[in-house]
């Protein structure tokens, strides 16, 4: 079984210190806050969020 964090509680946290946090408890993804105050919020979703999701993919190493 896979199990996901929601980040809502890691606030304060840039990607790559949310994905440090995540693997390092052994989580195997992250539903990822996007709400104002956060790396991805709704004024820079547009830009951000792909770049986190890539991100996310190259420390699970889904991407080259």
């Amino acid at each position: 079984m896979q199990k996901i964090m929601f980040t809502k509680h890691l606030e304060g946290l840039d990607i790559p210190q949310i994905i440090g946090a995540i693997k390092s408890v052994g989580i195997d993804g992250a539903d990822l806050c996007v709400r104002s105050g956060y790396p991805v919020n709704p004024e820079n979703a547009d830009i951000a969020l792909p770049e986190a999701a890539k991100q996310f993919a190259r420390r699970w190493r889904l991407l080259d």
